[in-house]
């Protein structure tokens, strides 16, 4: 059902969005100690990361794939 890009695409956008959920909530709470704003502040960061990487690139990554892990080829001179 989903294709080898698409799972590298999810587990990139885990890694990525873990990242910079983690470096935001600490972004945060150097202006503040407030739990809930830190909480909205790294999931915010970690849900858009994370849709953006797993769901578009995985998605356009999996429809461009086709079979064909060469790409185009350029045409034959002559």
């Amino acid at each position: 059902m989903f294709t080898a890009q698409f799972k590298v695409a999810v587990v990139r956008g885990l890694f990525v969005g873990a990242i910079t959920g983690a470096l935001t909530t600490l972004s945060t709470w150097s202006q503040t100690s407030d739990t809930k704003t830190l909480i909205i502040a790294g999931g915010t960061s970690f849900l858009s990361t994370f849709l953006a990487r797993s769901g578009l690139e995985g998605t356009i990554d999996s429809r461009g794939a086709g079979g064909d892990a060469q790409g185009p080829q350029p045409a034959p001179a002559g």
